[in-house]
C-alpha cells in the first residue's frame, strides 16, 4: 500500500516485470464449482488508479468508518460508496488517490448478505519486505479491518502477516476451498502494490515475488464459478491495474454471449474506452521515464552540497542544480502541453459515449473532466474512464447474470 519515499521509488517494482515461478492457484472446490447451479458474483475495489500511490491511514481507515456508519448498507453497498469518493491526503507530492471498482454477476437477488450462507474473510497484511522499504499500517489496518467484518457476521481466517506471493496464492485457494455456492466471501491485502500486481514479501530486483492480476482475476473466477459471492479489496499503490484486469476479463466473457445490436455496440465502446485508458497510461509512463531521473539527479545536487569555504565550487554547484531545475521545468512543460492535447483529443469520443449512457439509463453519468488537474498521475481521467466502463458493461452483465440466474 502506500506511499514510497523517494529512495524506495528506485526498488519498486516495474510494469515490465514479468512472474518468475511464482505458486499456482489450486483448484479447490473443482467438483463444487462442476456441479454448482447458483450463480456467483464479484466486487473487486482498488485503493488507488493505476497509476496512483495508495497512502497510510487513507483507504483502509476510511472503509472501516463507512461500515461502522453504514450498519444497514452490506458490504457492496459500502464498497460503491468508498469507490465513489476522492481520498485527500496530506502529502506534498500527491494529494488524492481515486479508488476504483469493477463487478459482475450482480443480480437484484445477490447484492446483500441476506442468503443464509457462510461468511467468511481472509486479510493479507503485507508489511515488513526483506530487499524493499517496509511500510508502517498494513497489519494494524488488517486488524481493523477485521474487526469490522467479523462485526458484520464474517469468521475471520486470520490476518496473515508478511506473505511471498506463492503463500498468499494458499491464503486465498484456501478461502476458496472452504467456501460452498452462495457463501460470501471477503479477499483483502494490504502492502506495496505495482501496476503488475501485489507485491510479495521477497520481492527484489533478482526476485519478482509478485501476486499478479491475472492471479487476482483468476482468484475472482474461481470463487464466482463455484456460485459465491467474493468482494476482493486492495489496499495497495496501483491497485486500480488488478480491477481493470478483472473488468476486462469479464468483457470477455461478456463479448461471447451478447445479444443484439446495442450490446453488441456497448462491447465496441468497452474497447474505446479501454484504448483511451492505455494511451493514457503510456503518456503516464512516458512522463515518469523523462523526469524521474533528473528528479533522481536534483535531489543528489540538493542533498550533497560542497563543503563550505569554497565559494568557486558553491557557484559552480548552484549553477549545475540551477540548470538542472530550468531543464526539468521545460520537460515536464511539453509533456504537461502534450497531456492537455491527449484528452482534449478524447473528450469528444468519451463526450458521445456519456450522452449515449444518459440517454439509455436513469442513473447519474458522471460529465467529462474538462481539464487535468493532475498532470503526474492523470488520475481524474482514468477514474472517469472506469466509472464509464462500468456503466457500458453493467446492463450487458445485469441481463447475462439474471439469464443465467433462471
Amino acid at each position: 500500500m502506500l506511499t514510497l519515499t523517494d529512495d524506495k521509488q528506485q526498488q519498486q517494482p516495474t510494469q515490465n516485470q514479468t512472474p518468475a515461478g511464482g505458486a499456482q492457484l489450486g483448484d479447490t472446490g473443482a467438483a463444487a464449482r462442476a456441479q454448482s447451479t447458483e450463480m456467483g458474483s464479484a466486487v473487486v475495489v482498488g485503493s488507488a488508479a493505476d497509476s496512483e500511490w495508495a497512502f497510510d491511514a487513507s483507504f483502509t481507515p476510511a472503509l472501516v468508518t463507512a461500515l461502522q456508519n453504514n450498519p444497514n448498507l452490506s458490504v457492496d453497498e459500502v464498497l460503491h460508496l468508498i469507490s465513489d469518493r476522492t481520498l485527500v491526503v496530506n502529502d506534498p507530492d500527491q494529494a488524492v488517490h481515486h479508488p476504483t471498482l469493477a463487478e459482475y454477476g450482480q443480480t437484484a437477488a445477490n447484492t446483500s448478505e441476506t442468503r443464509g450462507g457462510q461468511r467468511l474473510a481472509v486479510f493479507v497484511a503485507n508489511q515488513n519486505y526483506t530487499s524493499i522499504g517496509s511500510l508502517q499500517t498494513p497489519i494494524a489496518e488488517s486488524t481493523s479491518f477485521e474487526g469490522a467484518m467479523t462485526g458484520r457476521g464474517y469468521k475471520s481466517l486470520g490476518v496473515k502477516q508478511d506473505q511471498s506471493s506463492g503463500e498468499m496464492a494458499g491464503v486465498y485457494t484456501d478461502l476458496i476451498g472452504q467456501a460452498q455456492p452462495g457463501d460470501d466471501l471477503v479477499a483483502y491485502y494490504a502492502g506495496h502494490g505495482a501496476e503488475d500486481g501485489l507485491v510479495g514479501r521477497d520481492y527484489s530486483s533478482t526476485n519478482n515475488d509478485m501476486f499478479t492480476n491475472g492471479e487476482v482475476a483468476e482468484v475472482v473466477g474461481q470463487a464466482t464459478t463455484l456460485g459465491a459471492h467474493i468482494r476482493f479489496i486492495m489496499d495497495s499503490c496501483h491497485s486500480g491495474s488488478a480491477v481493470q484486469a478483472v473488468r476486462e476479463q469479464r468483457a470477455n466473457e461478456l463479448a461471447e454471449t451478447t445479444e443484439g445490436l446495442g450490446e453488441r455496440l456497448r462491447l465496441a465502446g468497452f474497447e474505446v474506452l479501454t484504448h483511451c485508458k492505455s494511451k493514457l497510461m503510456e503518456h503516464f509512463h512516458a512522463r515518469a521515464a523523462a523526469l524521474d531521473p533528473m528528479d533522481a539527479q536534483i535531489a543528489q545536487l540538493q542533498n550533497n552540497p560542497p563543503p563550505p569555504g569554497n565559494a568557486a565550487q558553491a557557484q559552480a554547484h548552484a549553477i549545475t542544480l540551477a540548470n538542472l531545475q530550468t531543464a526539468r521545468t521545460a520537460v515536464q512543460q511539453r509533456f504537461d502541453q502534450k497531456a492537455d492535447r491527449l484528452w482534449s483529443g478524447m473528450t469528444f469520443v468519451l463526450g458521445l459515449a456519456r450522452m449515449a449512457l444518459a440517454a439509455s439509463t436513469d442513473e447519474d453519468i458522471p460529465s467529462v473532466p474538462k481539464t487535468i488537474d493532475d498532470y503526474r498521475t492523470l488520475g481524474t481521467q482514468l477514474d472517469f474512464i472506469d466509472d464509464l466502463s462500468n456503466a457500458v458493461l453493467e446492463p450487458v452483465d445485469r441481463r447475462v447474470s439474471e439469464d443465467q440466474a433462471n
